[in-house]
């Protein structure tokens, strides 16, 4: 080949290119529910872009059917990605984790952390039954059942579908006036379902419960006064955020626990609520509000 269209290769300096200042995580939820992980993971980590989209559009994921819901979460999560170009993405709820996560992983092809019902220590508690705590779609999920045989299959299990739960963090955080009554009625017709109620109304031996949905640790005070047979609760949250952590360090991307996080909330249906609860938002962190059409 003559000297004039030969491809010269010249040495590139690795140090010399920009290094990545700031890690960037993107956390979703269809509401606010998620932020009980958001908040373990800000307590683990700092000096990181945290972008919480809560889905409001997608509004509640937990009664959708599952086809449905992965077609959703799969664009959803690509314009999302798009977006905001994030390093880790953090699926913050159960049922979308049980369902789509595998779709997610191979749409994003990046680390992606979902949150599954904490069944495996909720077994190394228990004196002998456990309650699953959850919304309808993660309590049918093979993938609950999975979890169950692997890990608790020593143990009595009751699945509690309790969709209305997730209305009820909403307002929590919204700082609305939850109804107690209406709260200890919900609960006791998922029980009495679950088959943890017997004939006489009395409440079986459940000691450890699994909050097996992100929105229900929001409302853990006012679960154990309706249940204070319940020894032990358990959810996800601090494992994810050491997950984040673990990922964030074994890719060697930065962050720095000393140092506050830069934090945005995003929605993707403009209904005004967000607007009206940012006061309530600001108090987790967030700085900077912002809309996305799904």
């Amino acid at each position: 080949m003559p000297e004039k269209h030969r491809l010269r290769s010249y040495p590139i300096n690795l140090q010399a290119l920009p290094q990545a200042t700031t890690s960037r995580i993107l956390i979703i939820d269809s509401g606010v529910g998620g932020l009980s992980v958001f908040q373990h993971i800000c307590r683990k980590i700092g000096n990181c872009e945290l972008f919480y989209c809560a889905d409001n559009a997608g509004f509640p994921y937990g009664t959708k059917r599952e086809s449905a819901l992965n077609l959703h979460l799969e664009k959803l999560v690509a314009k999302l990605a798009s977006k905001t170009e994030p390093d880790i993405v953090v699926i913050a709820c159960n049922t979308a984790s049980t369902t789509a996560l595998e779709i997610i992983r191979q749409t994003l092809h990046k680390p992606v952390i979902g949150v599954v019902p904490a069944i495996k220590p909720a077994a190394e508690m228990t004196s002998g039954t456990i309650g699953i705590l959850a919304t309808s779609v993660t309590i049918a999920s093979a993938y609950t059942d999975n979890l169950i045989k692997e890990w608790a299959s020593h143990c009595e299990v009751k699945k509690i579908a309790c969709d209305a739960l997730v209305q009820i963090a909403e307002k929590k955080i919204a700082n609305r006036e939850i109804d107690h009554d209406n709260l200890k009625r919900a609960l006791d017709a998922a029980l009495g379902i679950a088959g943890a109620i017997d004939n006489a109304g009395r409440t079986t031996a459940i000691d450890t419960m699994v909050l097996a949905c992100t929105h229900f640790p929001i409302v853990q005070t006012e679960l154990e006064s309706c249940m204070p047979f319940v020894k032990h609760w358990v959810d996800s949250g601090e494992a994810i955020a050491r997950r984040v952590s673990s990922v964030l360090e074994s890719n060697h991307l930065p962050f720095d626990t000393s140092k506050d996080n830069r934090c945005e909330f995003i929605y993707t249906r403009q209904t005004g609520y967000y607007e009206k609860i940012s006061d309530s938002l600001k108090n987790f962190g967030f700085s900077k509000f912002s809309f996305i059409e799904p």
